[in-house]
Protein backbone atom coordinates (compact mmCIF):
# COMPACT_ATOMS: atom_id res chain seq x y z
CA UNK A 1 0.00 0.00 0.00
CA UNK A 2 1.48 3.57 -0.79
CA UNK A 3 1.30 6.33 1.78
CA UNK A 4 0.40 9.66 0.58
CA UNK A 5 2.60 12.19 1.88
CA UNK A 6 1.34 15.51 1.51
CA UNK A 7 -2.34 15.30 0.24
CA UNK A 8 -3.95 17.83 -1.52
CA UNK A 9 -6.43 20.33 -0.02
CA UNK A 10 -9.74 19.80 -0.85
CA UNK A 11 -11.85 22.90 -2.70
CA UNK A 12 -13.98 23.14 -0.15
CA UNK A 13 -17.57 21.94 1.64
CA UNK A 14 -19.94 20.62 -0.25
CA UNK A 15 -22.61 22.36 0.56
CA UNK A 16 -20.56 25.34 -0.28
CA UNK A 17 -20.18 24.21 -3.69
CA UNK A 18 -23.82 23.37 -4.14
CA UNK A 19 -24.57 27.44 -3.42
CA UNK A 20 -27.45 29.29 -1.85
CA UNK A 21 -29.28 28.31 -4.99
CA UNK A 22 -29.76 24.92 -3.41
CA UNK A 23 -34.13 23.79 -2.91
CA UNK A 24 -34.74 23.29 0.83
CA UNK A 25 -35.59 19.61 1.46
CA UNK A 26 -38.37 18.54 2.58
CA UNK A 27 -37.00 17.30 5.71
CA UNK A 28 -35.87 21.29 6.13
CA UNK A 29 -39.17 22.38 5.81
CA UNK A 30 -40.99 20.09 7.62
CA UNK A 31 -38.10 21.16 10.66
CA UNK A 32 -38.73 24.32 10.40
CA UNK A 33 -42.65 24.04 10.50
CA UNK A 34 -42.27 22.43 13.50
CA UNK A 35 -39.76 24.93 15.06
CA UNK A 36 -42.63 27.60 14.26
CA UNK A 37 -45.70 25.55 15.99
CA UNK A 38 -43.70 24.73 18.61
CA UNK A 39 -42.66 28.31 19.79
CA UNK A 40 -46.75 29.07 19.64
CA UNK A 41 -46.61 26.45 22.88
CA UNK A 42 -49.51 23.66 21.94
CA UNK A 43 -51.35 22.80 24.86
CA UNK A 44 -50.93 19.15 24.59
CA UNK A 45 -50.03 16.61 21.45
CA UNK A 46 -52.80 16.72 19.43
CA UNK A 47 -53.44 19.92 19.49
CA UNK A 48 -49.64 19.85 18.24
CA UNK A 49 -50.85 17.76 15.23
CA UNK A 50 -54.02 19.83 14.56
CA UNK A 51 -51.77 22.72 14.04
CA UNK A 52 -48.93 21.00 11.68
CA UNK A 53 -52.33 20.89 9.79
CA UNK A 54 -53.40 23.69 9.41
CA UNK A 55 -49.71 24.97 8.43
CA UNK A 56 -50.81 22.32 5.41
CA UNK A 57 -48.67 19.03 6.95
CA UNK A 58 -50.31 16.11 5.87
CA UNK A 59 -50.10 13.96 9.21
CA UNK A 60 -50.92 10.30 9.08
CA UNK A 61 -51.32 8.33 12.18
CA UNK A 62 -52.43 4.71 10.40
CA UNK A 63 -49.21 2.84 11.66
CA UNK A 64 -46.83 2.65 14.17
CA UNK A 65 -44.60 5.42 13.55
CA UNK A 66 -46.09 9.24 12.91
CA UNK A 67 -45.93 9.98 9.52
CA UNK A 68 -45.86 13.82 7.86
CA UNK A 69 -45.40 15.12 4.49
CA UNK A 70 -45.24 18.71 3.43
CA UNK A 71 -47.18 20.09 0.42
CA UNK A 72 -45.16 18.84 -3.00
CA UNK A 73 -43.59 16.06 -1.03
CA UNK A 74 -44.54 12.45 -2.83
CA UNK A 75 -43.43 10.19 -0.05
CA UNK A 76 -43.66 10.76 4.08
CA UNK A 77 -41.41 11.37 6.45
CA UNK A 78 -41.12 9.21 9.83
Amino acid sequence: MSIVEIPKLSKGHYGTWLGDDQKVSYQEQLRRIIDTVLEEKPTDFSDFLERLQSCGVTVNTDRKNLRLKVPGQTKFTR
